[in-house]
């Protein structure tokens, strides 16, 4: 059967009204050894989860990560501030100096310094905030908030442009203190204000001190991912290593064990506008390479999703980690009596 008449059978399944989820978009927190994965409670007893890599551990880096700078917002005529905070003046004053903004068409740094631009009134200092997404690769962008710094003379920030600026990771530790780490992204664009806050006394919103720049936070370098082993074994990792970069063959290895416990995870090409999906594949791909077992176990999944209550995304996933070679056995469950067994089987012999 051709992927015409998969994509044919999913269409008239679907068109039927039947509803799925395709749970592949888990944003859990990283956890640490002992934690019992929320994405496997229930699934002990599943032939999709016996035998598998996501039986082994669990995956370090599925969680937001938030990063924060200073910057410049220029474009507000007479509503800015030169006020700001010596400290964090003196680093933008540092910054900029790098910036190409300085040195552009039209820019001429002996007649403008990053001094000037700061005091000026057309311009405010602003806090930066954002949130890297989880499995996040280097170019991918993400919204930013952008606030004029609390105390200075800055009334808005409508219609103003934010200049790129450096966002780093950090951490509160406690009473205000907050600790930052090295630079995760950069952030830029034109500040979009709420248009549906209130005046306050003088005409002036609070909220227009606040803005976010859509798409304006861009990363510098791909977020971290690793298998991380329950119990440390050399053998394992080597195993699950050799299974991975033999299923995601490419130019690159998308695996490779830095310990007995650890394993770094690269999201391949064909999978950089959905890294979930493949974070999930890796999490369902058996161990077990030997003959006459993914035609076994493909069995045992087509009796265990007709069964009440199935984890059926899980058991579409197993399908399709296993691969074509198992697709006689999948494709005769696409005419079954239940609905959702007929649109996972056509999922897995459409994946």
């Amino acid at each position: 059967m051709n992927i015409k008449r998969h994509a044919w059978v999913l269409g008239i399944l679907l068109l039927g009204g039947c509803e799925f989820v395709w749970n592949t978009r888990d944003k859990k927190p990283d956890v640490e050894e002992g934690f019992v994965d929320p994405r496997t409670q229930g699934l002990s007893n599943s032939w999709s989860y016996r035998d598998t890599i996501g039986q082994q551990g669990w995956i370090e880096g599925l969680r937001f990560m938030r990063v924060r700078g200073y910057g410049i917002v220029a474009g507000l005529g007479t509503r800015g501030s030169s006020e700001c905070p010596e400290r964090i003046r003196d680093r933008l004053v540092q910054e900029m100096y790098k910036r190409a903004e300085l040195s552009g068409p039209g820019i001429k740094p002996a007649r403008i310094t990053p001094e000037q631009i700061i005091d000026d009134p057309d311009t405010a200092v602003v806090v930066i905030e954002g949130q890297i997404p989880a499995a996040a690769q280097q170019g991918d962008t993400f919204d930013v908030t952008v606030r004029a710094i609390p105390g200075t003379q800055t009334t808005s920030l409508d219609g103003g442009r934010l200049y790129t600026a450096e966002l780093r990771l950090y951490r509160e530790v406690g009473s205000g203190a907050v600790v930052e780490g090295k630079t995760l992204a950069t952030a830029s664009g034109p500040i979009f204000i709420n248009p549906f806050t209130k005046d306050e006394g003088d005409g002036v919103s609070v909220l227009q001190r606040e803005g976010v720049v859509i798409g304006g936070g861009k990363t510098t370098a791909p977020r971290r991912l690793r298998l991380v082993l329950s119990r440390p074994s050399y053998q394992r990792v080597r195993q699950i290593t050799t299974l991975l970069n033999g299923r995601f063959a490419g130019s690159r290895k998308v695996a490779k064990a830095t310990s007995p416990s650890y394993i770094e995870l690269r999201v391949p090409p064909a999978f950089r506008e959905d890294p979930f999906h493949y974070l999930a594949l890796v999490r369902h791909l058996y161990l077990p390479q030997r003959p006459g077992f993914a035609e076994d176990r493909a069995r045992k999944l087509a009796e265990e999703i007709i069964q009440p209550d199935a984890p059926y995304p899980d058991i579409a996933l197993a399908w399709e980690g296993i691969g074509r070679t198992i697709l006689p056995i999948v494709q005769e469950l696409y005419t079954h009596e239940r609905e959702q067994v007929r649109v996972y089987a056509a999922i897995a012999g459409l994946r």
